[in-house]
């Protein structure tokens, strides 16, 4: 299979993200370590040595039982696509409960208007992701949208919004939304993706460290316009 540098160089993070939390006996969930057996799959015919060093390490994790080893949470089954229009009823309520969450309250008009502009324009300002489970029942979203970073002169993503209904947290959507976010900053020509949460949303936090985030340590301001 002919794949470019980038393609090269983003498979082996992730897979080396993988092992290293197998390593030190982190929990990973079987969505993440699917998209790292994908990635073996692919570095097995462009770097055999690199992919095999951290196979070896993945099956001395128990790689194969991925569902019954101590550090693999349990999942579920779910899907993640752009959002389209016939996903905007849905997308709308999980849009809201994430408001209620951060205690604010915009109009519906008002999130409608954005998820419209979203998905009408995927390639300008950003797009959503919405997360299905088997049933086809929303549980999930993303939104990411495009800019630039003078100090790293490049394009990258920024993932404004993450939220993953109460009664589907823990089986392993957050992890499939922020990669499917990741993918979609590589198919834009973005070299990052990066996000913020609360200081006490503790909960989010432990999912950005499993997955190998790198924490910042900037303070936000705004002023109103």
């Amino acid at each position: 299979m002919p794949v470019d540098a980038l393609s090269v160089a983003v498979w082996r993070e992730r897979t080396e993200t993988v092992r290293l939390l197998l390593a030190r006996g982190a929990p990973v969930s079987a969505s993440v370590l699917s998209l790292a057996q994908r990635a073996l799959t692919e570095m097995s015919e462009w770097t055999p040595h690199h992919s095999r060093e951290i196979l070896d390490a993945l099956q001395a994790a128990d790689w194969h039982a991925p569902r019954t080893a101590s550090n693999v949470t349990d999942v579920s089954t779910y899907s993640v696509e752009r959002a389209e229009p016939a996903d905007l009823e849905d997308l709308l309520r999980l849009m809201r409960a994430y408001c209620d969450f951060y205690e604010v309250s915009p109009s519906d008009d008002d999130l409608l208007a954005l998820a419209k502009a979203l998905i009408e324009d995927p390639g300008g300002e950003g797009l959503q992701l919405v997360g299905r489970d088997s049933s086809g029942r929303a549980a999930g979203f993303a939104t990411v949208y495009w800019t630039w970073s003078t100090t790293s002169a490049s394009r990258i993503g920024i993932m404004n919004d993450l939220f993953v209904a109460e009664d589907a947290r823990g089986r392993g959507l957050a992890e499939q939304l922020i990669e499917a976010c990741r993918a979609e900053c590589g198919r834009r020509g973005a070299d990052r993706l990066t996000w913020q949460t609360a200081p006490d949303n503790k909960r989010a936090q432990a999912v950005y460290d499993r997955i190998g985030g790198t924490r910042e340590t900037w303070i936000d301001y705004w002023l109103p316009c």
